[in-house]
């Protein structure tokens, strides 16, 4: 056995031991890189119909939402471990889905042979294996990819992980050849607490161990082990990336994120000196910010090279026509001239158009449920039709919101219930996970949301056929077979009035968290 398939070897059987938990990443859709190519002017494949392909698929979890949610497309993940493709196949016959496939196959054994694909998905694999998966990763990225495809890759980067990095080497000298993983965590762990406990707080590296340790802690086991003790971890520099996809035949277009590529996003004189520094090339471009922000992770799109003339990066408003728009952006500051709008990050805008206010105002309060610019521009005039100036201020002001990601862009509507109805219905996978007993579940933004023991308990029956007193009565009956207790002020309620009402209030506030985490839909 040789050098790569040792690696290989001890990689899976890492990954059988302790399994990263599956889940949605929601930077990975196609429903968001579409909308992003469409921005640049390209023309993706239809997604209700797409092939969609998974490289280190994991037990399936970013796959089986989108797989429930496009009965219409095929999604196929690959994956190394043989325990996690169990897992995932196990669920996927659980959730009765027909149109997904898990296979316990090595990235490298894919070739043009097994099939062309609209979207290939390849999220925190590149970096963690040896530089012959990683060519391959490059080669099935650009083989298998259809014409109009589009490939999402993420990886660590240089220059943040070059520091991050040597907090992990710290941690891989501390366990040394001990192989139990769960020594493994705790002795990494204890051993960074230990070095940040004992540096000098005053200097860089000491808050840098402070930082590190603080992020860490909040991180469960399966994160420790699999993305800094693993054997291989391997960043690049953004610019080495790219050369490598351009030699497999790959283009460039944005990261999932395009807010992180726009230079004045940074200021006015950072802007400045990176487009000096970078006489505005976009592969130097790219590497300057990563120097100028300390980046240690990209999510970065890729299309095919014969593409790359197509793309077209002076955007404009009329980029963002027949686009579905989410923001959580409210009025900040509604006096004077200007209008300030707000999202939950502290990010702003600012308008001098009182019909721009209102329509950004609206798309806020319709969070998380998307619209498009022409549908907005059409709701913020009330009376009539929007005129063609008024959609074009309203495709600027939404387009300013993308760069500066604020607003989240896809190519099909996303309209959760926003309201809790008579007899609310939630999603089937949402229900599906409550069943079986699962701590968190997928939301219509492709997000993880946790669930409530109330929630877990009332989910099952959100299938439009309940009502209230029904879901009341559900939620005593798991009170009184033990399974849920109900307090007040740390005093158990005994009394049938005092049960009651704690379980009509408890269902209330978790249908209300429900409905805000886009786990409702139209009965």
């Amino acid at each position: 056995m040789d050098t790569l398939d040792t690696a290989t070897m001890a990689l899976a059987r890492s990954y059988d031991e302790v399994n990263y938990e599956s889940r949605p990443f929601p930077q990975s859709h196609p429903a968001r890189s579409a909308a992003l190519a469409r921005l640049f002017g390209l023309s993706p494949p239809e997604l209700a119909s797409a092939r969609v392909l998974e490289l280190g698929c994991a037990s399936g979890g970013n796959l089986m939402p989108m797989a429930a949610a496009f009965p219409g497309a095929t999604f196929t993940g690959v994956d190394l471990s043989p325990v996690q493709v169990a897992k995932g196949r196990a669920r996927i016959a659980e959730l009765g889905l027909t149109n997904i496939n898990l296979r316990h196959q090595s990235i490298m054994d894919l070739t043009k042979g097994h099939g062309e694909f609209d979207y290939i998905i390849c999220h925190g694999v590149y970096s963690w294996v040896p530089q012959a998966v990683r060519d391959a990763i490059l080669r099935v990225s650009s083989a298998n990819l259809a014409p109009s495809g589009i490939a999402y890759l993420s990886y660590n980067v240089y220059p943040g992980w070059r520091l991050r990095g040597v907090l992990r080497e710290a941690m891989l000298f501390r366990v040394g050849d001990t192989a139990d993983p769960a020594i493994r965590i705790r002795e990494a762990r204890t051993f960074l607490n230990q070095l940040a406990e004992m540096t000098d707080g005053a200097t860089a590296y000491g808050q840098l161990l402070r930082q590190e340790a603080q992020a860490l802690a909040g991180h469960d086991d399966y994160y420790i082990l699999h993305d800094h003790l693993e054997h291989t971890n391997e960043p690049c520099y953004v610019k080495d990336f790219l050369v490598k996809a351009e030699q497999a035949g790959l283009a460039y277009l944005t990261e999932a994120n395009i807010n992180t590529t726009i230079a004045e996003n940074f200021g006015p004189e950072k802007a400045r000196l990176l487009r000096e520094l970078s006489s505005n090339r976009l592969l130097e471009m790219e590497q300057y910010i990563d120097f100028l922000t300390g980046r240690t992770f990209r999510q970065s799109l890729l299309v095919h090279a014969s593409n790359a003339s197509k793309i077209n990066r002076n955007l404009e408003p009329a980029c963002m026509a027949g686009l579905n728009v989410q923001s959580s952006v409210t009025l900040a500051d509604g006096t004077g001239d200007n209008f300030v709008l707000r999202d939950r990050a502290g990010r702003t805008l600012t308008t001098s158009s009182t019909f721009v206010r209102d329509a950004l105002v609206l798309l806020g309060r319709r969070f998380p449920a998307s619209t498009t610019p022409e549908r907005l521009a059409d709701e913020a005039v009330e009376t009539m039709p929007a005129t063609s100036e008024e959609q074009n201020q309203v495709r600027d002001a939404l387009l300013k919101l993308v760069l500066a990601g604020m607003a989240e862009i896809e190519v099909i509507p996303s309209q959760p219930e926003l309201k809790v109805g008579v007899r609310p219905q939630a999603l089937s996978l949402a229900r599906a996970d409550a069943a079986a007993g699962r701590s968190w579940t997928t939301n219509m933004r492709h997000e993880s949301v946790p669930l409530t023991i109330v929630q877990q308990a009332v989910l099952p029956l959100l299938d439009g056929t309940h009502g209230m007193d029904q879901l009341v009565a559900a939620l005593r009956e798991e009170v009184q077979h033990g399974k849920i207790l109900l307090q007040r002020a740390g005093q158990t309620l005994t009394s049938d009035e005092q049960i009651e009402a704690s379980a009509r209030e408890h269902l209330t506030h978790a249908l209300e968290a429900c409905a805000k985490s886009a786990l409702l839909v139209t009965a």
